[in-house]
């Protein structure tokens, strides 16, 4: 696993408003590592074929803020570059039973999503197709669904969003997740990791691009426990783009957002006494 603060000054912040707390809004701002290692943190988590996730220390974002995650493709023959960052909720663990899962709710319930949100922003330099940018996903755990539960990555594209067959470039772009058309694969069916080529065998069950998240059909009890943002896989050419300002909220008052920025280099003997804290 790399450690991106070992490269570079980074950091990012969570704001998280508390339920009993939400009309004045008045929440902590908690300074965390960036991009680390821990499952309660951001971490990279592809990089095949040259992909990088970074912080940019220069790339103002949509408020005019320093900081924002940049993610680079090479081109033009790294065909299978792929760049990723994901982050779990602290309870998420892995089951010999039930896979990869929460055991205390994740994040919070897919049925009362209320915001879930992210800017991204693709460079003029990038020569991959004119319609692919940042995609947003969504780790959906459904205990009902098989004896063990089964999971799903809930992928939220810019092309099936309305932004058609070129996106603008250099300028940031908000996207509406929770109201989004999204697509899936499956993570873990029953407890069992999926087929690679699962999808490819069940192409309605996957590849189907008219249904929001609620439109899927997941029991009451089914939760959201990660989120992953990634560029590449399969796109050619070269790509360098940047996501900023991801929210994620519920109708019980519970929210959370990450801004990516730039900090002082990460400490190496002392402890950020702060937080260290990502949900």
């Amino acid at each position: 696993m790399i450690l991106l603060c070992t490269a570079v000054s980074v950091a990012a912040s969570l704001v998280s408003t508390p339920p009993a707390d939400r009309s004045s809004r008045h929440s902590r701002r908690i300074k965390v590592r960036a991009l680390n290692a821990r499952a309660a943190g951001w971490r990279v988590v592809d990089f095949r074929r040259g992909g990088v996730s970074r912080i940019s220390e220069t790339m103002r974002d949509g408020d005019g803020r320093r900081g924002a995650l940049q993610q680079v493709l090479p081109g033009p023959d790294a065909y299978e570059a792929t760049a990723e960052v994901e982050i779990l909720s602290r309870d998420t663990e892995h089951d010999p039973l039930g896979g990869l899962r929460p055991t205390r709710g994740g994040f919070g319930p897919v049925a009362s999503l209320s915001e879930m949100s992210f800017s991204f922003y693709r460079d003029a330099t990038s020569t991959t197709h004119p319609w692919l940018g940042a995609a947003l996903r969504i780790y959906v755990f459904d205990p009902d669904l098989g004896h063990h539960g089964t999971s799903y990555a809930m992928v939220w594209e810019p092309f099936y969003n309305g932004h058609g067959f070129e996106l603008p470039t250099d300028t940031w772009l908000r996207a509406d997740v929770v109201g989004g058309l999204l697509w899936r694969h499956p993570l873990y069916i029953d407890g069992a990791l999926a087929p690679r080529d699962f999808c490819a065998r069940n192409l309605r069950d996957c590849y189907t691009y008219d249904r929001t998240i609620f439109d899927w059909g997941f029991g009451p009890r089914a939760v959201v426990f990660g989120l992953s943002l990634a560029a590449g896989g399969g796109w050619g050419g070269s790509y360098s783009g940047y996501v900023d300002d991801v929210v994620v909220a519920f109708e019980d008052g519970r929210r959370r957002r990450w801004d990516f920025h730039a900090r002082r280099p990460c400490p190496s003997r002392h402890r950020d006494h702060r937080s260290d804290d990502a949900d």
